[in-house]
């Protein structure tokens, strides 16, 4: 099934819903939503024609008004038929005086080829590798939950240990994508003593045949700047490679520095750039 059919199935049966603008029965805006315990995952189509602010407001504030009592959250982004409206509507969105904070997030991608593979350099001492599917979810999302605590993704995808959980049993059942583990791998330290503990780790997935999506690359505060980062992700990439991917790509919010340049050094470009709209129900 692909993308158009799984959402003509999701508003079929109620598990997305959808607002549509019309001017003079001319359709001027399309947005799709879905909700997950208090916190509503929206995206605004807009069409070729037509004004910006009468297409998209009307629906952003009638999302607010229908839906805010029973939201704590609503991450909002865009597209349109024509860049130049996508333009338009990210200049004319702070005038609206809509309650919403603003974060960009950029989509960083590499190819891959066996006759140049991606270098993997060595681990520190006490540390080795390991794969991702070793640990119970649960010990997962504790580790992801507190390497993202001090950063700009913070919150941006789970808010608690236990929704970080319950996404990743998704992503690791493959409900999101095919789950690739021979690019998840992890990273331990091993104790003088015999005892391990989990740092870090790299989840993907397979968009479609020879490409691959990077969903989340998490390392505990501890162990960066001694490139055990570096490494991590350079396992990760051969690991895609050996699985026959060939192209690699990646999501990351623009103030998170130490992670693009973290990409950068990975051979990752950025290729796309996206703002995210949140409103939360304190503002």
């Amino acid at each position: 099934m692909g993308w158009v059919e799984d959402t003509v199935e999701s508003l079929r049966s109620g598990r997305m819903l959808a607002l549509i603008s019309a001017v003079d029965g001319r359709v001027g805006g399309l947005l799709i939503h879905t909700t997950r315990r208090g916190r509503a995952f929206t995206h605004l189509f807009l069409t070729s024609v037509g004004d910006p602010e009468l297409d998209a407001l009307p629906l952003i504030r009638s999302l607010i008004a229908t839906y805010s009592e029973n939201l704590r959250r609503i991450d909002l982004t865009f597209s349109a038929v024509l860049a130049r409206t996508e333009e338009e509507i990210r200049r004319q969105f702070p005038t609206w005086g809509l309650p919403f904070r603003f974060l960009e997030r950029q989509r960083m991608s590499r190819t891959l080829d066996s006759a140049t593979p991606p270098p993997q350099p060595p681990l520190p001492s006490g540390f080795r590798f390991g794969s991702a599917t070793d640990f119970p979810v649960s010990l997962l999302a504790a580790v992801d939950f507190s390497a993202f605590e001090d950063s700009p993704d913070r919150g941006l995808v789970a808010e608690s240990v236990e929704e970080d959980e319950r996404i990743l049993t998704d992503i690791l059942a493959g409900e999101l994508s095919p789950f690739l583990k021979d690019g998840s791998p992890s990273v331990i330290q091993v104790f003088d003593g015999g005892g391990e503990s989990l740092l870090g780790f790299v989840l993907s997935v397979e968009l479609t045949p020879g490409n691959a999506l990077i969903v989340d690359v998490a390392l505990l505060l501890e162990s960066r700047g001694r490139g055990v980062g570096y490494a991590l992700l350079s396992r990760a990439l051969r690991g895609l490679l050996a699985r026959g991917i060939r192209e690699v790509a990646l999501w990351v919010t623009l103030e998170n520095v130490a992670a693009i340049h973290l990409y950068e050094k990975a051979g990752f470009r950025v290729i796309q750039k996206e703002p995210i709209y949140i409103w939360e129900a304190s503002r």
